[in-house]
């Protein structure tokens, strides 16, 4: 049954959907929630810096009324009759522009800070997705281990049926005993559900790549990228950070935003000049005694300058000071910080290489020995017990050669990350 049950994994893998990385990276970029919520909020930040920009150019209001009142005064001048003062029906329209001469940096300030917060948030949508592309190796090259862990499987358990024959053989010949006969047939079943679990796993692994592609996860997938030898060319030896790493550009703009806002201070310490315009036409308007329409311009500036007693503009300069110094120690601790994972990174890829090429030894050794223990056996010279146990052996170096062929990867995308390269985006 446990066979059969492999057989129907192993024939459903045949139709299953081929990928390489770099399908399943763009996939996972255009599915991601997280960079289309970043997305989002780079708009919003686009569209806060435009309006920060904005605050340059002149403002025109328009206000229009209607008035209706039941009674007016009246004014008398001598012996002249009294004659109203105003109008009971008044109509008003009012248009004025405005426009900034002088504000002692607070539009200067509020682009700035607008900027600052638009790189920041860029900074941050560009941290999405390198952590997604990261996932994305990871998933990818954790199907790659699994898809390798069922061909070693399989391997091994038709390794299992060729040793059951053969023990099955000795036995008719009266060279086995049933001891013998029955490790052989243990052996079979162990590989088969070797198997099996090798499947579930290669599964498992589908649906989680699947679920981060935005595909059907009822579909089996397939990878099919052509992974190559791990060859390590030492370019890990110095590892060169891309000044475009997101965690940088968002320490950079988190100084920058520090600096806007002590410009934004200052400038409560200094007065703002606006020149304005304005025309007015209305019934009675201007002209209180003659019930007529009429109108008129204007044309002036003001000069607005406040101070607070309790020293508010002094402290609040003094707290941004402050807050630009936070800003500029975390600046520099997390440029330390990428430097040390950086390096960490490297470390991590020497030591995943250095596991590859063991591994790879040992599978040639353990190969050799299986190759000659099989003849031994067969000639009657090794026990199967023996030979049951250098094929287990060789079962083991299978997999490990393709774990750590597989972790080798993994650690690069890990390295790619840390010093910010395009490659991690790029696939293989």
């Amino acid at each position: 049954m446990v066979i059969i049950l492999a057989a129907v994994m192993l024939a459903a893998g045949l139709s299953a959907r081929e990928l390489t990385l770099s399908q399943a990276l763009s996939l996972a970029r255009e599915h991601a929630f997280t960079l289309k919520k970043a997305d989002a909020a780079s708009e919003a930040a686009i569209a806060t810096r435009a309006a920060a920009r904005s605050e340059r150019w002149p403002t025109v209001s328009l206000a229009a009324g209607s008035i209706y009142l039941d009674d007016v005064p009246q004014i008398s001048l001598g012996p002249l009759s009294p004659r109203p003062f105003g109008s009971k029906e008044s109509y008003q329209t009012d248009v004025r522009a405005s426009l900034p001469l002088w504000t002692g940096g607070r539009i200067g300030g509020g682009v700035d800070l607008a900027q600052a917060g638009l790189e920041f948030q860029q900074a941050s949508a560009k941290g999405d997705s390198d952590r997604l592309d990261l996932t994305v190796w990871s998933e990818y090259f954790g199907l790659v281990r699994a898809q390798q862990l069922v061909e070693v499987a399989e391997a091994s358990r038709k390794r299992a049926q060729i040793i059951a024959s053969n023990v099955q053989s000795l036995f008719d010949a009266g060279a086995a005993d049933s001891i013998d006969l029955n490790e052989a047939h243990l052996a079979l079943v162990r590989a088969a559900a070797g198997v099996t679990q090798a499947g579930i796993q290669q599964r498992s692994a589908g649906i989680r790549l699947a679920v981060l592609t935005g595909l059907d996860p009822s579909d089996s997938l397939a990878a099919i990228q052509e992974t190559p030898e791990p060859d390590f060319s030492g370019e890990t030896g110095s590892p060169q950070i891309s000044t475009t790493k997101s965690e940088l550009r968002a320490a950079q703009a988190g100084t920058t935003i520090g600096r806007a806002r002590v410009k934004l201070t200052a400038a409560d310490l200094y007065p703002t000049l606006t020149a304005f315009g304005g025309y007015s036409y209305g019934k009675p308007n201007q002209d209180r005694f003659n019930n007529s329409w009429n109108d008129y311009w204007t044309v002036g500036a003001n000069l607005n300058w406040s101070f607070n007693l309790g020293g508010k503009s002094i402290q609040r300069r003094k707290s941004a000071r402050y807050e630009l110094a936070g800003a500029q120690i975390d600046q520099d601790r997390i440029t330390e910080q990428v430097n040390r994972e950086a390096r960490l990174a490297a470390e991590q890829v020497r030591l995943m290489f250095d596991k590859y090429q063991t591994a790879r030894t040992e599978y040639d050794l353990a190969s050799t020995q299986y190759r000659l223990a099989h003849d031994r056996h067969r000639n009657g010279d090794l026990s199967s017990n023996r030979l049951l146990e250098i094929e287990t052996g060789l079962t083991s170096a299978q997999s490990a050669k393709a774990a750590s062929q597989a972790d080798y990867w993994m650690a690069l995308a890990l390295w790619y990350y840390a010093t910010g390269s395009t490659r991690l985006q790029e696939g293989l």
